[in-house]
């Protein structure tokens, strides 16, 4: 897991407010195995007027998709590009190649004996890699405003069911990309499909909005929101646990809460957001230490959640599943899982 801070505002002073940058990305359990699918990015970039723009993406690799976080990783450390005329059909058409060449790559079956099995593992694996290289993604680019002072342009571009929230600190939810009506409404997926790139860049979300320069913009994949009922649950762990993200002794154990709620309600996955609060909304909490660049946040390192975390999570999740499967027997609900 990473939680990394930024808070000399080196990163976003100079649009129009000084931001606290948190960047979580831990990657959930699979039967023991670590998923490790997402990948979070914020950059800042200047245009040639020399105006900067701060820009945050997260990705979340289908964990049915092979090669789904090097798509991840590829589309997070070329975020500067969403941006740019035609550069999501850009990103997607790279994501295409990697798939070509992944299909043109030949199986290795000597190891089969069973012309039958071996024509059924080939038919399986070749499926597979028909839809490899898929990522959710959502996306910010904020800069200042010139012509209204005390206010920030917000360009938002996302696919999939990765959401941005924009709100202010007495939870106030002011947009999201979930289509909630208000905080109260409770997260859904409405479509057992999940959107992604490169199969539905004709899906892709785009917005051109203003806020003034104290909101918080919360980015985050399905498996972060997931972890509660509804957006006001979430902002209120976001506010609750402030002063946790940003200490080394309590980061950990805040984002293994989160897995554990996850295991009870759908299975775990990988918990990943970005949080730009603003600084003078930050209530007395210190900062200012142990600060890194927010790139090195590209690449999130193993989770480093302790054995004892690790056998909870596994065996609650096991045990979900068996009592699941029970249900299902006797008929009191259907198989399957709808989504990630």
């Amino acid at each position: 897991m990473e939680v990394s801070e930024k808070a000399n505002t080196a990163a976003i002073k100079e649009i129009a407010h000084s931001y606290i940058i948190v960047c979580v990305s831990s990657p959930g359990s699979d039967g023991g195995e670590l998923k490790n699918q997402d990948r979070v990015l914020t950059r800042v970039i200047e245009d040639d007027g020399c105006q900067q723009r701060s820009l945050a993406i997260v990705c979340d690799g289908l964990t049915q998709s092979p090669n789904s976080a090097e798509a991840a990783q590829h589309v997070s450390e070329n975020v500067h590009r969403l941006y740019q005329e035609y550069g999501v059909q850009q990103l997607a058409g790279e994501l295409l190649q990697k798939r070509e060449q992944l299909i043109k790559t030949p199986l290795r079956l000597d190891h089969i004996e069973s012309q039958v099995l071996k024509s059924m593992f080939a038919d399986i694996v070749m499926e597979k890699r028909e839809s490899s290289y898929q990522t959710t993604f959502i996306s910010t680019c904020v800069q200042r405003d010139d012509a209204n002072t005390g206010k920030l342009e917000v360009k938002v571009l996302g696919c999939g069911d990765s959401s941005l929230f924009v709100f202010i600190s007495d939870g106030t939810l002011l947009f999201n990309t979930l289509g909630l009506a208000d905080r109260d409404d409770k997260f859904e997926h409405l479509s057992p499909i999940t959107k992604a790139l490169p199969d539905n860049n004709d899906s892709i979300i785009s917005h051109s909005l203003q806020f003034s320069d104290d909101v918080h913009l919360l980015l985050c994949s399905d498996g972060f929101y997931d972890s509660f009922e509804k957006f006001s649950d979430m902002v209120c762990w976001l506010m609750e646990n402030r002063e946790r993200l940003s200490q080394d002794a309590g980061k950990e154990e805040a984002v293994a809460e989160l897995h554990t709620a996850l295991c009870r309600k759908k299975g775990d996955d990988d918990i990943s957001l970005i949080w730009l609060a603003p600084v003078d909304d930050r209530a007395g909490i210190e900062v200012g230490k142990n600060v890194s660049d927010a790139d090195q946040a590209a690449t999130p390192p193993e989770r480093r959640l302790s054995r004892v975390t690790y056998a909870k999570n596994y065996l609650l999740e096991k045990l979900l599943s068996v009592l699941r499967w029970f249900r299902i027997i006797r008929g009191e609900e259907s198989g399957g899982r709808a989504y990630d």
